[in-house]
């Protein structure tokens, strides 16, 4: 890609990401009283479907929470993303659940996050089985300091292409932020874009 190109597409992403704000916390240590199990951390351990076991609890957010788990047959590692429970009996949130996964299984594109299978808790929450990614998100990159302008093109790139890919097929990505900007690495130590949610 040409230097004005590759600059147009990180521009017209930072416009779509809106500004980015950086805080800094400082937190005094306290005493540490034993952790408390959330819910969602006595799954760990459950298997799913006969085939995959939680391992453990990599993410939370406001739709439910995404575990690690392993295919047990094959030891291979996947990410395991459960609506949660209180939402399971809305049909609308479940509905819009399994509608994610049917739309993501969908694509075969490099920089979207590619879907394995669709399960059912025994509660009757579904998961999305997803591979699992090695790397960090966007914002905790941008954390660490100012990125080299040839990697904010880099990721402008992959990301405006898999964004096209997904608006050709008429989805419109309705949380892009950096949390759901994945920088996958792979075996070899190549990094790439993976879009979240």
């Amino acid at each position: 890609l040409s230097l004005v190109r590759l600059a147009t597409r990180a521009r017209a992403l930072l416009n779509m990401l809106g500004t980015w704000s950086w805080h800094v916390t400082c937190s005094i240590p306290l005493p540490m009283a034993p952790p408390r199990l959330e819910p969602e951390d006595q799954l760990v351990g459950t298997v799913i479907g006969d085939r995959y076991r939680l391992r453990r609890r990599i993410g939370k957010g406001g739709m439910g929470a995404v575990y690690e788990g392993e295919h047990i047959q094959l030891g291979r590692r996947v990410a395991i993303k459960i609506l949660a429970p209180s939402l399971t009996g809305e049909s609308e949130a479940f509905i819009r659940f399994r509608r994610e996964a049917e739309l993501l299984a969908g694509f075969q594109h490099p920089n979207i996050v590619g879907v394995l299978d669709l399960e059912t808790l025994p509660n009757g929450s579904p998961c999305i089985v997803m591979e699992h990614l090695t790397g960090e998100d966007l914002a905790a990159r941008i954390a660490r300091g100012p990125l080299p302008w040839r990697d904010v093109a880099r990721i402008a790139d992959e990301v405006l292409s898999a964004l096209s890919v997904a608006h050709k097929a008429g989805v419109v990505h309705r949380d892009l932020k950096p949390q759901n900007i994945f920088l996958a690495v792979d075996d070899e130590g190549r990094e790439s874009v993976k879009l979240l949610d």
